[in-house]
């Protein structure tokens, strides 16, 4: 359930998502 809030945050603030594991994957 990790990976689906991760891609959930990437598509609201992939600036915040820095906190994740990868704010910068596709």
């Amino acid at each position: 359930m990790g990976s689906c809030l991760v891609k959930a945050e990437k598509a609201t603030q992939p600036s915040t998502s820095t906190s994740t594991t990868r704010p910068t994957s596709p």
